[in-house]
């Protein structure tokens, strides 16, 4: 794993390639399980002023779970 602080140069390679394909992929939200992965592309998604919900999978779960009144 690049890590922000071991590699901040490939950390923010890896950040902008996957922000950029994020916003090519239409995608109105993308989910992930890794709380530092989603820490990290939430904020890049913001910073590049891409409206696009980066959620963790529970999130998704909870609300998907809300919204059919089981929670």
């Amino acid at each position: 794993s690049y890590s922000l602080t071991s590699h901040p140069d490939i950390s923010k390679k890896i950040l902008q390639d996957k922000v950029a394909d994020i916003k090519a992929s239409g995608a109105t939200c993308v989910a992930m399980d890794c709380p530092g992965c989603m820490m990290q592309i939430r904020g890049g998604l913001e910073k590049a002023e891409v409206p696009i919900r980066a959620q963790h999978t529970i999130e998704l779960l909870a609300e998907a779970l809300r919204n059919q009144g089981k929670v």
